[in-house]
């Protein structure tokens, strides 16, 4: 019993070290402005209530697209609520965030691996490319926190089979649930936020701004393959048939 509590000390200590690592490494984060989707995040949520981040279709009407990704709404709300406008506050939760991360996986990896691997596992993690690239980007904060919630998921069912526990189970459910709900959720069937009434009265056509991005992307795949097509009809001028943009074959006239 002694050995295993110095053990687990010793993980706690490793997992510490870690977060405090990441904190180092990402400190410069707070120098940041808005960035990229930030302004229009701000725009849409502010005067926003938290429980409208939940379900309010005229809210997610806004997005343009048919999206549904309530934890990041959520969080925004929250820091604009208790913070304003203020960059350096949101990204300060953004590093907290983050900072669970490291700590986290090395526990998942510790459930199989020795304390060597688990911690360098983590520690590629930390300085991989799509988590620097992750990281600076306030409106990707849903990727960070839908992390976390997953990791714990898979922490506490692996110790629910082994423990044959139902209370981690359902622990574990409910963060699975969270780390879902952090994940952009397509609605293509659920039309509602088009045909809320604020979208009634801001647009002509109540499904128009969610058939815009689908409709945009149809004609740029007619218009790549058409592309293709016109190249490989120039690269075989000199073969017996040639393709055409239509995709019809033409073979070349006798003269």
């Amino acid at each position: 019993m002694k050995r295993s509590n110095s053990s687990r000390a010793i993980d706690a200590l490793i997992a510490l070290s870690l977060s405090l690592a990441a904190v180092l490494l990402y400190r410069k984060i707070f120098r940041l402005w808005w960035m990229y989707d930030d302004p229009f995040l701000i725009n849409i949520l502010r005067g926003v209530p938290l429980h409208a981040t939940l379900y309010d279709p005229a809210l997610y009407a806004k997005l343009g697209r048919p999206i549904f990704n309530p934890l990041l709404m959520l969080s925004w709300a929250l820091d604009l609520r208790w913070f304003g406008v203020d960059p350096p506050a949101l990204y300060i939760h953004q590093l907290v965030s983050f900072a669970l991360l490291p700590a986290l996986l090395y526990l998942l990896f510790r459930l199989w691996s020795p304390r060597l691997l688990a911690a360098a596992a983590a520690g590629v993690f930390t300085l991989s490319g799509p988590t620097l690239e992750v990281v600076p980007q306030l409106m990707l904060r849903h990727y960070v926190e839908g992390a976390v919630f997953a990791t714990m998921a898979a922490i506490l069912f692996v110790l629910a089979i082994r423990r044959g526990s139902w209370p981690l189970a359902l622990a574990s459910a409910f963060f699975y649930f969270c780390g879902a709900a952090a994940k952009d959720t397509r609605t293509w069937k659920g039309s509602r936020a088009c045909r809320s009434p604020t979208s009634r009265a801001s647009a002509a056509s109540p499904t128009a701004s969610c058939r815009r991005p689908l409709i945009e992307a149809t004609c740029a795949k007619r218009l790549a393959m058409r592309s293709l097509a016109r190249r490989a009809s120039s690269n075989c001028a000199g073969c017996g048939t040639t393709s055409s943009a239509d995709g019809a074959d033409r073979r070349p006239r006798a003269r």
